[in-house]
């Protein structure tokens, strides 16, 4: 039974109805200052077969989400922008008030460049190596300041900054670096460098990614993302890599055919002092490693074969089917979002699992978007000796 906090929620609902109501085209203005208000209500339902594959996860979830914004423009070169929400879980402590993002711009401090202050979210590219995660209720933002801006086909953005709430569950580490887009017609080309920085672990990571795409001819789009990182995890000195390719084309009818192999390194664990082990904890690895969230983009040798019709502009039907190994078997792995919570290495052999995934995502109404689905997943024998389990989701999310 859902337990939460019911004043935390009534104190969100009188806002959350001003919003649902109908406004006028233009922002409420007062003396110059303009306020624009939105927020959004979301469930989640998990239920699972057999038993949990690693900790914390729960074998049924569900969790509400009520969220609440308020975005204000005092003229042409200042917004803000402040989000609150409330979680409602069916395990744990009830919900409190919490501040999901609250930033302010500055804007056109050099041509079309801006400054952002406060907490926010860091989603790049394909979204591999920074996410804000939203399949979760914990998504990931960050404290710190980013630097936005772009001239004729070249857009950039640099940011220092904290890590404050994740999805993957780690501290309060810095994440710093700064990423760049140049469109060349229908190539386009991007690279990037980001610092994972943990005082208290002694790491640091410097992760270094290339990423070419576009459309060779009309329907086939592809994407090519490589990266290497250096950096030290205590004593070890890191030297990683991990590499990924997305193919996709669309057919006639409303069909679409993709597929994709990516991998990630693991340590060879060779008696040296060199990590091998590639890491991404603010990826979004539900999008390219399947809906039971079973694998990282770490340690990891991933094949993905996707199918997709689109009934209409409003509904879309899914079928994926993946194949889940270690790179190296004599290293640990890590499962689902819990980036910090590694199997063991030693398990015997390299095969992880192989999952498939049926779901249907649409509109119920203008505001009203589901996504329904199930998901069978058949992990070898070294991760669970369950055969086969079975995960039934629904997500609803209602936006004002």
């Amino acid at each position: 039974m859902l337990r939460f906090s019911l004043l935390t929620l009534l104190l969100l609902a009188p806002i959350a109805n001003l919003a649902a109501q109908e406004v006028p085209t233009s922002p409420v203005s007062s003396d110059g200052l303009n306020l624009m208000v939105d927020g959004a209500i979301r469930f989640r339902g998990i239920r699972r077969s057999g038993e949990a594959l690693f900790a914390g996860d729960d074998t049924r979830q569900a969790d509400v989400l009520a969220s609440i914004g308020i975005g204000a423009t005092w003229d042409a070169y200042l917004k803000g922008y402040l989000e609150f929400d409330a979680r409602a879980v069916d395990a744990g402590e009830e919900a409190e008030l919490h501040m999901q993002q609250g930033w302010v711009d500055f804007e056109k401090l050099w041509f079309d460049s801006k400054l952002r202050v406060g907490r926010f979210g860091i989603a790049f590219g394909d979204e591999r190596i920074a996410s804000e995660a939203i399949w979760w209720s914990a998504r990931n933002t960050f404290d710190g300041v980013r630097v936005d801006g772009g001239i004729r086909n070249v857009s950039w953005s640099a940011w220092a900054s904290e890590a404050r709430t994740s999805a993957a569950a780690l501290g309060d580490e810095g994440f710093h670096g700064a990423w760049l887009n140049w469109k060349m017609g229908e190539l386009s080309m991007e690279t990037y460098v980001v610092q994972l920085h943990n005082p208290a672990l002694l790491t640091s990571e410097w992760t270094y990614g290339m990423r070419w795409f576009g459309e060779t001819y009309p329907g086939l789009d592809w994407n090519l993302h490589s990266a290497i990182q250096l950096g030290h995890r205590g004593e070890t000195r890191v030297s990683a890599n991990a590499f990924a390719l997305d193919l996709d084309y669309e057919l006639d009818g409303g069909h679409h055919i993709g597929m994709t192999w990516s991998r990630a390194s693991g340590n060879e664990d060779d008696g040296d002092t060199r990590n091998e082990t590639f890491h991404a904890p603010f990826g979004d690895d539900m999008r390219y490693f399947g809906r039971a969230t079973f694998a990282t983009w770490s340690n990891l040798s991933s094949l993905s074969m996707r199918y997709r019709l689109d009934w209409n502009q409003r509904w879309s039907m899914h079928t994926d089917l993946h194949s889940f190994s270690r790179e190296e078997s004599l290293d640990a792995f890590r499962l689902g979002p819990q980036a910090q919570a590694p199997f063991a290495s030693d398990l015997g052999g390299s095969k992880l699992a192989n999952e498939l995934d049926f779901y249907l995502t649409g509109n119920l109404t203008e505001r009203l978007n589901l996504d329904f689905g199930v998901s069978v997943v058949r992990p070898s024998e070294s991760i669970s000796p369950d055969s086969t389990q079975s995960l039934v989701w629904l997500l609803t999310n209602l936006q004002f």
